[in-house]
C-alpha cells in the first residue's frame, strides 16, 4: 500500500470515528436527560473534536513533499 494511500486509509477511518462518537453523543443527549447527559455529552464532544484536529493536521500533509522511503513504507 502506498504512503498516500495509506494515509488516505487513515484519514477515512478517523472521520468514521468521528461520526461515530458524534451519533453516540447525540443519543446520550437525547435519551438520557437529566442523569449526568450534559457532563457525557460534552466528554464525547471534546473527545471527538480532538479526533477533528488530528484529521485536520492529516489534511494539511502535502504527500508530494514526502521522502521516498516514507512513501514506499
Amino acid at each position: 500500500m502506498s504512503g498516500q494511500h495509506e494515509l488516505y486509509a487513515i484519514k477515512r477511518e478517523l472521520l468514521s470515528i468521528i461520526d461515530e462518537i458524534d451519533s453516540i453523543a447525540a443519543g446520550i443527549n437525547k435519551d438520557f436527560v437529566g442523569i449526568g447527559n450534559e457532563k457525557c455529552t460534552s466528554s464525547l464532544n471534546k473527545i471527538a473534536n480532538n479526533y477533528r484536529n488530528v484529521k485536520y493536521k492529516l489534511d494539511r500533509i502535502d504527500t508530494s513533499k514526502l521522502s521516498e522511503q516514507f512513501a514506499k513504507k
